[in-house]
C-alpha cells in the first residue's frame, strides 16, 4: 500500500481535507478531497442559546467522526494542518481537528499559510490597485492554481482547493 499524506484547511465553511499519495507523480484516481461543509447542514437548531450549543456540539461530533473515518481508511504517513491564529471559530475548529489527531495518536505538521502560498505561487496580500483581496478572490486564486495542477479531479472546487494545495505543498517537501 502506498504512503499517503493529508492536507487540511481548517475553515468551517470552506475548509476541507485532501488525501494524496506520496509519489513523484500522484495518480488522479488516488487523490480524494472531502469538504467540511458537506458533513453538516447550514441550519441551526432553534434560536435559543441552548439550541445553538446543541447544534454546535452535533457538528463537532459529526466532524470528528468523519475525520476519524478518513484517517482510519487512509492511514496517512503525514498530516499537514494549516496554522490559524486570528479568527476565533477557525482556531476552535483547528483545535477540534488536533483533538481528533491526538485521540488517534497521530502527529501533524503545522503549515504556515504564507509558506504554502509562496511555494504554490498563490497570490496573497493586496491587489495591484491597492485594495484588499476578498475571501472570494482568495478562493478563486487557490482554485485556479489547484485546477491547473490537477485538472482531472472532479470534486475540486473553490471550497476545497486550499486543502489540495496544502497536501501538494507537503508532498513536495517530502519527495
Amino acid at each position: 500500500m502506498n504512503k499517503v499524506i493529508i492536507g487540511i484547511d481548517p475553515g468551517r465553511k470552506s475548509g476541507a481535507v485532501a488525501v494524496m499519495p506520496l509519489d513523484k507523480r500522484p495518480c488522479y484516481s488516488e487523490i480524494k478531497v472531502y469538504n467540511f461543509s458537506d458533513w453538516w447542514a447550514d441550519k441551526e437548531c432553534g434560536t435559543t442559546k441552548k439550541g445553538k450549543v446543541k447544534y454546535l456540539k452535533k457538528r463537532i461530533d459529526e466532524t470528528s467522526e468523519k475525520l476519524i473515518e478518513i484517517f482510519r481508511v487512509h492511514n496517512p504517513y503525514r498530516v499537514f494542518l494549516e496554522e490559524v491564529f486570528r479568527v476565533q471559530n477557525l482556531v476552535e475548529h483547528r483545535a477540534e481537528i488536533i483533538g481528533v489527531l491526538k485521540t488517534l495518536k497521530m502527529s501533524y505538521e503545522p503549515v504556515n499559510w504564507k509558506q504554502w502560498k509562496t511555494e504554490m505561487n498563490v497570490p496573497f496580500g493586496r491587489l495591484p490597485n491597492g485594495t484588499k483581496r476578498t475571501e472570494e478572490q482568495k478562493r478563486a486564486d487557490e482554485y485556479e492554481i489547484a485546477s491547473g495542477l490537477y485538472p482531472l479531479i472532479d470534486e475540486l472546487n473553490k471550497k476545497n482547493s486550499a486543502s489540495l494545495l496544502i497536501a501538494e505543498y507537503g508532498r513536495r517537501k517530502l519527495v
